[in-house]
């Protein structure tokens, strides 16, 4: 949460509601709890007996209301009920008016009005003034932006606090993720409706009253200067959100309540692992621990943040400790310090001392720390010693058979002789900033071609020595340099031809009869070469491939019809057997160009500067007459570069994450069609369509998309 001022807290999260839904609920669910029947004041800390109360905007569809109301249900029959008033601003300015003048007739018949009550309003101007200045204004623009381009859930939403009036108030922008059962955006929307009411059940637990009587309550005033003491820094804050939002949505994947249309929760820490990797590129050589909202690293106290509650979780063997022991000693004794080392048996120094160090090692030493669901309970638990052996033994039986997509395994480096360290290096640094983008997938091997042929010759030699010595399986005699490639060109080898023609290139070895999979990205010393800009986005282009790969597990199966463009892997790839660019190289050309566009040092408008250039090979498409999908790798141009552009249109219309993580880890158990009207909304011929159309306008046009 963010402190705007010193009275309140602010989140950068939302979602939305209306006038009239909030009546019709308040009369089902807003009853008067036993707690005020006596008399005693409720402030943010107290349990009360009705649900959260939902307001929604006139202009949020009805459909909306259940969904936001059943997921509050959940959140709150898990962590309990306090006084909470959830406003849904959708992006209708009269309707954001109403929903202003709802918001400040609750504060005066909640008495906020009056001159003894702390923080009051002066009049009820003063009130809309507050409300629509700070926060619905703010959020009904997060709300235009949702559906301008095309998110798939809500962008905005946040617990801002109100605790110095007695209630925790949350806002939304426009919920777009709960208008369709199942969606996209649906999980995305429950997510964010965990995520917040944590920070509720958070703060809930801090006592930032100073009492000369604590048993009257008249005795006590609003003190803002605990917040940040109690809070305990933004890694606790964010980082305990995120691992009980990922771990309760796992929950309710188990239990049946939703259905697990993206990651398990190993894969969606481990994205979280990578976002706050990134993120700590902006903050060298500094410690979670010292992020605040302010810094350009703030993102890794939420993702790294998440690691650190999975660690703390996981040394006292509870993945419930923060509800069930740490916030609740907080409640009792307000001393975060001694609360810290109560729970964890150690002190947060100490804690650090180790975590620093320990989030910087390998996947498989972090990954133990993620507990498990169990089926149909959805009950967290971490396996015990003698599960994990017996565990890590059918792992490494398995892994004998076949190994193939995320891993924490290092890329294994072959180089010609001619290569030069510095080359080595540099083609491993980008090999790994890739891997830190979007995850370590393998088994990969990376082999880096010179200039001379001797060199090239040897490095075939080492070739089939790797091969078989990993796979007995592996076919010598054709599958090895064979013939007479090197002078007649009557032959086959898997290097020499890059000595002349250059390039680079991913092959990925994942077939039926083979007894070890691998990728193999190749690397070679021109077109680009290594002195080249271009070398770095080369890199990161091949190695996308390998995340595409990784990303499906089915076998190639034998070649039936000799032709090698045919494969049963392709049909997952683009919707039929026939290898063609479409969006496995525009996905990979867009993706190495977008993140190397991020890359510290790399001049601004870059990323405009390649796609204008791109944008060339627009015309010679339309010639063509054929669909993007159609496309293949020797037309008259360059149908990557055209090809780049769709990706980007894609990105624009919905997100990068739809494309780079939800696209690409559903074609496997959804097909190449399913997954692409799932995640961008239509089918893949409708988006052409569309995108024909749009593309056809003038370049300044096209290039307000490019970030």
């Amino acid at each position: 949460m963010k402190k705007s001022i010193i009275l309140f807290l602010v989140l950068t999260m939302c979602s939305s509601g209306s006038e009239q839904a909030q009546t019709e609920i308040l009369k089902d669910t807003g009853t008067t709890s036993e707690t005020e029947d006596t008399g005693e004041v409720i402030n943010h800390m107290t349990l009360v007996d009705y649900p959260a109360k939902l307001y929604f905007a006139g202009d949020i569809p009805t459909e909306v209301h259940g969904r936001v109301e059943y997921a509050f249900s959940i959140i709150q029959e898990k962590l309990g009920k306090y006084p909470v008033e959830v406003y849904f601003v959708g992006t209708d300015e009269n309707e954001k008016d109403n929903l202003s003048n709802v918001f400040c007739s609750n504060r005066e018949n909640a008495g906020n009005f009056e001159a003894s009550a702390f923080n009051s309003f002066q009049n009820f101007d003063d009130c809309l003034n507050f409300i629509d200045e700070r926060y619905f204004s703010m959020y009904l623009q997060g709300g235009l932006e949702t559906e301008q381009r095309g998110y798939s859930s809500s962008g905005n939403k946040g617990h801002n606090g109100q605790f110095e009036q007695l209630y925790h108030l949350l806002v939304w922008s426009k919920p777009i993720g709960f208008e369709v059962e199942n969606g996209e955006g649906y999980n995305q929307e429950f997510s964010g409706v965990f995520h917040e009411y944590w920070h509720v059940f958070q703060m809930a637990h801090m006592d930032f009253y100073r009492c000369s009587d604590r048993d009257i309550r008249s005795t006590c005033s609003f003190d803002p200067e605990k917040i940040d003491y109690l809070v305990g820094g933004i890694w606790l804050q964010e980082g305990t959100a995120v691992f009980k939002e990922k771990t309760i949505l796992e929950e309710q994947y188990k239990i049946g309540n939703l259905k697990n249309i993206h990651g398990d929760l190993l894969q969606e820490l481990n994205n979280q692992y990578f976002d706050g990797q990134r993120a700590m590129e902006q903050c060298p050589g500094k410690s979670i621990r010292d992020i605040t909202y302010q810094d350009s690293c703030s993102q890794a106290a939420y993702g790294w943040g998440a690691w650190a509650a999975a660690y703390l979780a996981h040394k006292v063997n509870d993945p419930y400790v923060f509800e069930n022991v740490y916030y609740p000693e907080l409640k009792k004794i307000s001393d975060p310090e001694l609360v810290f080392s109560n729970t964890f048996g150690m002190t947060i120094d100490e804690f650090f001392a180790d975590f620093d160090s320990w989030i910087l090692g390998s996947e498989s030493e972090r990954n133990y720390v993620i507990p498990i669901a169990e089926e149909e309970t959805g009950r967290l638990y971490y396996p015990s010693d003698e599960d994990t052996a017996v565990a890590n033994e059918d792992t490494a039986v398995s892994e004998s058979k076949i190994l193939w997509g995320a891993t924490d395994a290092n890329p294994e480096v072959y180089a010609a002789a001619d290569v030069s360290q510095t080359t080595i290096d540099l083609t491993v640094e980008w090999v790994n900033k890739a891997i830190g983008y979007w995850g370590s997938y393998g088994p990969l091997e990376i082999w880096i071609v010179g200039t001379g042929k001797d060199e090239v010759i040897a490095l075939d030699e080492q070739w089939c020595e790797v091969r078989s010595t990993k796979d007995p399986n592996w076919n010598k005699e054709w599958d090895c340099a064979n013939g007479d490639p090197y002078g007649s060109g009557n032959g086959w080898s898997p290097f020499y031809r890059y000595i002349n023609d250059g390039g680079a290139a991913v092959s990925s070895y994942i077939r039926d009869h083979l007894g070890y999979y691998f990728n193999a990205l190749i690397m070679s010393s021109k077109y680009p070469g290594p002195e080249e800009e271009d070398y770095k986005p080369v890199i990161l282009h091949e190695y996308f491939h390998v995340y595409q790969h990784g990303n499906l597990s089915i076998p190639e199966l034998p070649d039936t019809d000799g032709d090698w463009r045919t494969s049963n892997r392709n049909i997952y790839f683009n919707g039929g057997e026939i290898q063609v660019p479409f969006l496995m190289e525009g996905g990979a050309e867009y993706m190495a160009q977008y993140w190397y566009s991020k890359e510290p040092g790399v001049e601004a408008g870059y990323l405009k500067r390649v796609m204008e250039y791109k944008a060339e090979a627009i015309k010679p498409y339309f010639n063509t007459g054929k669909s993007l999908r159609e496309l293949g790798y020797d037309e008259e141009f360059n149908s990557y570069d055209i090809l780049t552009w769709f990706v980007a249109y894609l990105i624009y219309t919905t997100s990068e994450e739809t494309f780079r993580v939800d696209f690409w880890t559903q074609i496997e158990d959804l097909g190449f069609e399913e997954a692409f009207k799932s995640n961008f909304g239509k089918s893949a011929d409708e988006m052409i369509a569309e995108f024909d159309t749009w593309v056809a306008q003038p370049i300044d046009v096209l290039l307000e998309i490019i970030p």
